[in-house]
């Protein structure tokens, strides 16, 4: 399983991406499930033992552990398997509703409503239909825009309780995240980055831009050619536009 933010490998048992700390949506799932098929195998042996109490012999007491037994080992493939068959089910409910998906994200994209697509890309779980793959550059690059635009207003609001510094960090990290799901990889199908795509591409560069120059003091010239610096260049220049090296 990749992380949706920046592509790191995660299991099941990760509450949070170890490389981006990006919320796994998979973890809280998978423990809900672990809850309910305990309580499925809870119950299930409390039945068996008070019907146990009306009868006697050896017979019936070997039959009681053979039945708890079988239950205990389901109760483990179950819990192994509880994220792959959660998976399976939901990616036959998104192949088999991907058109009206489809018909939405082109709306959404072609409104230039980039954070509400990001919000239903999530919500509907469409990373796992295969039919809407060529949003997935897209999805990513509103994405990081989302949480670029969350970070810089932090930045604006002095009541904020996380450090600045950190909250400076996350910014460029999400600024990196972005810019990088803007270069067509190797073998990145070329429609990803073609037509609506490329335009709402080009049209988030701009606005992150924009936001750049309005909010961390960028000059133009330098947030022109912000895609192109390094992550410590950008960083250098974020908090001398912030003010963090002034006294």
């Amino acid at each position: 399983m990749k992380c949706k933010g920046c592509g790191s490998n995660l299991s099941i048992q990760d509450e949070v991406c170890g490389s981006c700390g990006l919320e796994n949506p998979q973890y809280k799932k998978h423990r809900e499930e672990m809850r309910r098929f305990r309580k499925e195998y809870d119950s299930t042996r409390e039945a068996v033992l008070r019907k146990s109490r009306h009868m006697g012999g050896v017979t019936l007491r070997v039959t009681i552990i053979a039945v708890l037994v079988t239950l205990i080992l389901i109760s483990w493939v179950l819990a192994a398997n509880a994220w792959n068959i959660g998976y399976f089910i939901r990616e036959r409910q998104v192949a088999g509703e991907w058109e009206k998906h489809g018909e939405m994200l082109h709306t959404l994209e072609e409104s230039g409503e980039y954070f509400a697509l990001a919000a239903y890309y999530d919500e509907h779980s469409l990373y796992q239909c295969e039919q809407l793959e060529e949003y997935n550059a897209v999805y990513q690059a509103c994405r990081n825009y989302a949480y670029c635009y969350e970070y810089l207003m932090q930045l604006q609001n002095e009541d904020d309780y996380t450090p600045r510094e950190d909250t400076i960090g996350y910014f460029c990290d999400s600024l990196d995240y972005l810019y990088e799901n803007m270069v067509q990889e190797e073998y990145d199908p070329p429609e990803w980055y073609e037509g609506l795509h490329k335009a709402t591409l080009e049209q988030i560069t701009y606005e992150i831009r924009v936001l750049l120059m309005a909010y961390a003091k960028i000059p133009a010239e330098v947030a022109g050619q912000f895609p192109e610096l390094s992550t410590g260049r950008r960083l250098v220049e974020i908090e001398r536009g912030l003010g963090i090296y002034e006294d």
